[in-house]
């Protein structure tokens, strides 16, 4: 991790900009470096809104604005099982989109930067004890307590360009019974509910959206010419449960995401939460656009 960052420090002194270099030492470039990097627009930065609880509102919004995958199909499975559905966007859709939402309840936006230590990004109180949530499939009872999901992000050079490397984890602080113990304040017991981190990485011409969906439930799009979408030029965005069920519909737990982003529980009551995950790259990190051309060879018109 620290390495990456290393990588890039270094491989930031060779580009021109105000200060050559000349008559400084290697740690002194090298210093000036690592600050550029952990400025102000090199990092994570993640928003929340929080809207109503509807999910097709929420699919409508956001499904027509997607572009590209956001995740390998491995990745993207683990997410969806545990809940949630992650979603690429240009960076210049975010405002149409926060427009198809509708009402916006709240909104909150933090610069988190290079996180090097892990660092919660979104929460959500369980003021009941007994409650249980599906992690990757499997249902963990929770006491009262707080859910958490926690983070770590560092910028990281690829072929293509730099990009945002995340690490996301959902852990859970139980509550401490009574506050105190002997005197002394109690600290929450934290559990780690995923050890092995949902790994993405962040390409800075776009920004990511982070909502929750029940498993087994795909958006679809109608053809936007036909049927009931023809009269507004717009796809028209379903969901859809996936057959192949067997037996009785059953009211199972929730999954990790939607106990994280739902305000209270499935359906449309109460509110959800959207986080934007947006990653800053500056622009001295970004690979030439322009291509180097061949030396002209000697006889020939330069």
């Amino acid at each position: 991790m620290l390495g990456a960052i290393g990588v890039l420090a270094l491989g930031a002194c060779s580009g021109t900009d105000s200060t050559d270099g000349v008559g400084m030492s290697l740690g002194d470039r090298a210093s000036i470096a690592f600050d550029r990097m952990v400025s102000a627009d090199n990092g994570l930065e993640v928003r929340r809104w929080t809207v109503g609880a509807d999910p097709l509102v929420v699919a409508a919004a956001v499904l027509p604005a997607a572009s590209g995958e956001a995740t390998d199909e491995a990745m993207q499975a683990r997410l969806d099982r545990n809940g949630f559905r992650l979603l690429r966007v240009p960076l210049d859709s975010l405002e149409s989109i926060r427009a198809a939402l509708g009402s916006i309840i709240s909104t909150s936006s933090a610069w988190h930067g290079q996180i090097l230590d892990w660092r919660e990004i979104a929460t959500r109180p369980m003021e009941l004890g007994g409650q249980a949530v599906f992690v990757n499939g499997r249902a963990v009872r929770l006491e009262p307590g707080t859910l958490r999901l926690i983070a770590r992000a560092w910028t990281t050079p690829t072929l293509d360009g730099p990009v945002l490397y995340v690490e996301l984890v959902p852990e859970y602080a139980v509550t401490p019974v009574g506050g105190r113990a002997r005197g002394r304040n109690r600290a929450p017991a934290t559990i780690v509910l995923d050890p092995d981190p949902m790994i993405i990485e962040l390409d800075p011409a776009y920004a990511y959206l982070l909502v929750c969906e029940t498993p087994g439930v795909r958006w679809r799009t109608d053809d936007p010419t036909t049927g009931a979408a023809a009269a507004t030029g717009a796809p028209a965005v379903r969901r859809e449960v996936e057959s192949g069920a067997v037996g009785p519909d059953v009211d199972v737990p929730r999954t990790v995401g939607e106990a994280l982003l739902l305000g209270r529980g499935r359906g449309d009551t109460g509110s959800r939460d959207v986080l934007i995950l947006v990653p800053r790259v500056p622009a001295f990190l970004e690979p030439p656009t322009d291509t180097p051309t061949d030396p002209p060879v000697a006889g020939e018109d330069a």
